[in-house]
């Protein structure tokens, strides 16, 4: 029996330090930096072929990127293509399915601890006494340990490992569709920056062509040169906006290719939400918070704090363990122990307290989930109700677009006959530009509020972003 354990010992000691060798091999090194390389490089540049494919069992199904492939269907500028490329590189989402992985192992770990526990014990041991002498001895033992009753706290921390898991992933859902919807909105403002540069310089070409005409008309002495004059200052105006237009535009073109990782195209694919929505606003409310992703979270949180609170109280109450032991001593030969054993706390002073604690944290937790299910519903009754006030914004500015566009051409050509002042022109221009751009602001603001109510439904999926 000796033998064995020694046989065993050693095989456990190489065993730990061929595992302790691959970890130091398999590590970046921290002694020998370059003068570049200061920052230690992400997980996935050590690992270039890890993707964003949520594996876990609480997402695989309902993650927006389940089923796609990046080859396909993640390569071309479509509203499914904007989006996946988009999710697919978001550190902020590799960070939360790395979460919901650790809570995974960390729920792993506590059915691990319903197993008997084993280990390896050796020693070595040299004395000088002055009555024995010099003596030395070594021993090698293998000692076990099994709780088979804890008054149900190892069964509470499972079911709290379990709903914390369950908690992050569907925070990693919720975070996926927050992702999904900056995508979104940056495109959106993408589109605002480019409508609104055209439609300025579209006002300054307008402007310049009434110049040449009432250049034309001073010749003839129809035109004054004050008109000259206050058309030349509404010129230059009218080019520090378009100035000012231009560099929104490249800031919105810098805040694109940082989230899509590519240069937006020349015309932007068209992002429709309000195809997504019902009718009325019952159906809404009913189809975003069944099963809201982020009202679900806070509901598993609320749950594990409850399970971690009786854990908690089971920590502190009777519990029964079988325990064994297998020691070979070149002094005192070979010796084995079971037994059984019940523990009972006494006195902790400390007990109590962690129990409030945690008793604390648990009804913190479910007035955090109605507050959060409360900010949901709020958000989605300001989004509709933003959303309706919109489209109607942007008919209005729509209609008086049109209107001053048949305006400001009846006026140019009374301008021409000697029969309007510059003055009426000019005001009758800027107030062209000034719909436009109103009108396309209100269209964009609508789809915008759209697609945050859209992001709500549980159901979406992401084929839905390709509906025109």
């Amino acid at each position: 029996m000796r033998r064995a354990i020694q046989v065993i010992g050693m095989l456990v000691t190489a065993c730990a330090a061929t595992a302790a060798h691959a970890e130091e091999v398999a590590a970046p090194s921290t002694d020998d930096h370059s003068a570049s390389e200061v920052i230690s490089p992400a997980p996935w540049k050590l690992r270039p072929a890890w993707k964003l494919r949520p594996s876990s069992q609480h997402i695989s199904s309902r993650s927006l990127l389940a089923g796609t492939s990046p080859a396909t269907d993640h390569t071309n500028d479509t509203p499914l293509g904007l989006v996946g490329k988009a999710l697919e590189r978001s550190d902020a989402l590799k960070a939360e399915s790395l979460r919901v992985e650790a809570r995974e192992h960390a729920a792993q770990a506590e059915h691990a601890r319903l197993l008997p526990k084993l280990s390896l014990e050796t020693g070595l041991e040299k004395s000088n006494g002055r009555y024995a002498g010099a003596h030395a001895s070594a021993s090698v033992g293998v000692t076990a340990e099994w709780t088979i009753y804890s008054s149900g706290a190892n069964l509470a921390a499972i079911n709290a490992a379990h709903l914390r898991a369950e908690s992050a992933a569907f925070g990693y859902l919720a975070a996926e569709r927050r992702a999904a919807l900056e995508v979104i909105e940056t495109q959106m403002r993408l589109e605002l920056a480019r409508r609104q540069y055209s439609h300025i310089a579209g006002t300054l070409a307008r402007l310049r062509d009434i110049r040449t005409a009432t250049q034309t008309l001073e010749k003839s002495g129809f035109a004054s040169r004050t008109d000259l004059a206050q058309l030349d200052a509404e010129i230059e105006s009218v080019r520090a906006e378009l100035q000012e237009a231009k560099s929104q535009r490249e800031q919105e073109v810098i805040a694109y290719r940082d989230i899509v990782g590519t240069k937006p195209p020349a015309k932007l694919p068209r992002l429709n939400g309000a195809r997504l929505l019902p009718q009325d606003v019952e159906a809404m409310m009913a189809r975003a918070l069944n099963g809201n992703y982020r009202v679900k979270a806070a509901q598993s949180a609320a749950l594990a704090a409850d399970a971690e609170r009786d854990a908690v109280r089971g920590q502190y109450l009777p519990r029964v363990s079988l325990y064994g032991s297998a020691i070979a001593d070149d002094a005192y030969g070979e010796d084995w122990t079971v037994g059984m054993k019940l523990t009972v706390p006494l006195v902790d002073y400390a007990a109590m307290p962690r129990y409030r604690e945690a008793n604390a944290n648990a009804y913190a937790s479910y007035f955090e989930r109605a507050d959060i299910e409360r900010r949901v519903r709020r958000e989605l009754a300001g989004e509709w109700a933003r959303h309706r006030a919109l489209l109607r914004q942007q008919h209005s500015y729509s209609r008086q677009a049109k209107a001053l566009r048949r305006s400001t051409k009846g006026l140019r050509k009374q301008l021409e006959a000697g029969l309007r002042p510059v003055d009426d022109v000019l005001r009758e221009e800027i107030e062209l530009a000034s719909a436009l751009i109103a009108a396309d602001r209100s269209r964009i603001a609508a789809e915008t509020a759209a697609w945050r109510i859209a992001v709500h439904f549980p159901d979406l999926t992401l084929a839905d972003f390709s509906i025109q």
